[in-house]
């Protein structure tokens, strides 16, 4: 089995690989770690030709990402990965699909969502034959980013206005 990388690992043996954990923020890594020290002690190392999605099972549960870069997934986070390399299968409409299951589940406690994610399904639009619609899988997860944005750009505006002072007027 290999070494867990924690903290600690990363603090002793700097490096370039990001090792992701389970927060919330999808771009704060729990820490850097050298290739060497993943080498030794058989850690294996994602690869950005091989995109996969990830699912924090610990702290952030349920939170789903796409990782397109090189790096290390902590082993408080499940990886998920088409059984096959299929180019009609948008990984980023997949997460959207899987974020939303998780959600609808209830599944955002660690021990549900470890023995219940073999229940989980999503939906993918069809295509011809035997192929899934890449183009629609890519516009609705176009759509979905949009529209969350906004709301955290809303979200963000109404904590803004909420702690702000507004003056009265003098008449």
């Amino acid at each position: 089995m290999a070494a867990r990388v924690r903290r600690k690992e990363c603090d002793e043996n700097e490096g370039d690989i990001p090792v992701y954990s389970g927060s919330k923020d999808p771009t704060r890594p729990l820490g850097h770690i050298s290739k060497e020290w993943l080498t030794v002690n058989n850690i294996p190392i994602e690869s950005p030709k091989r995109p996969i999605i990830t699912v924090n099972a610990n702290g952030y549960v349920g939170a789903v990402f796409v990782r397109r870069e090189q790096c290390v997934i902590h082993d408080d986070v499940m990886v998920l990965e088409p059984k096959e390399n299929r180019e009609d299968i948008d990984l980023d409409y997949v997460a959207i699909q899987l974020q939303s299951a998780i959600a609808a589940g209830n599944f955002e406690y660690e021990a549900k969502l470890y023995s219940r994610t073999g229940n989980l399904e999503i939906a993918l639009p069809k295509g011809e034959g035997d192929l899934f619609d890449i183009e629609a899988q890519r516009k609705i997860a176009s759509a979905i980013k949009q529209f969350d944005s906004l709301r955290t750009r809303l979200e963000d505006l109404g904590i803004y206005a909420k702690n702000s002072r507004i003056k009265e007027a003098d008449n």
